[in-house]
């Protein structure tokens, strides 16, 4: 498993966990992290760290506390192996678990990251 310390993040966000044969890595961009609108980058190489193309990118969102599921997140992509959730949002403070999918052929990446809201 690998761990990746978030850009930009400051403590809001905990250390993320990964698994598959895509390396997903994801940089919260938004700071302070609020409800609505947070700004999220994903990044998607194969095992020999090239940028991977055309991938379905998928979030599931989830409160830790209370287990129920929060909304998704519209996925679009914006250069090779770079794709963004432009509005990934919470619908109320605490803690959240935000897992990104990654898919082409027969490969897929899983990252799953925390994050406090306020």
């Amino acid at each position: 498993m690998l761990g990746l310390a978030l850009a930009g993040c400051g403590p809001e966000v905990d250390l993320p966990v990964a698994t598959g044969d895509l390396d997903v890595s994801v940089e919260l961009v938004t700071s302070p992290v609020r409800r609505t609108s947070n700004n999220l980058l994903i990044h998607v190489r194969d095992t020999a760290r090239a940028p991977v193309t055309g991938a379905a990118v998928s979030l599931e969102v989830s409160m830790v506390a209370h287990g129920h599921d929060g909304s998704g997140a519209f996925v679009e992509e914006l250069d090779e192996g770079e794709y963004r959730a432009p509005s990934l949002s919470f619908s109320m403070a605490g803690e959240w678990r935000v897992k990104v999918l990654a898919e082409k052929g027969g490969s897929r990446g899983e990252r799953w990251i925390e994050v406090t809201v306020p």
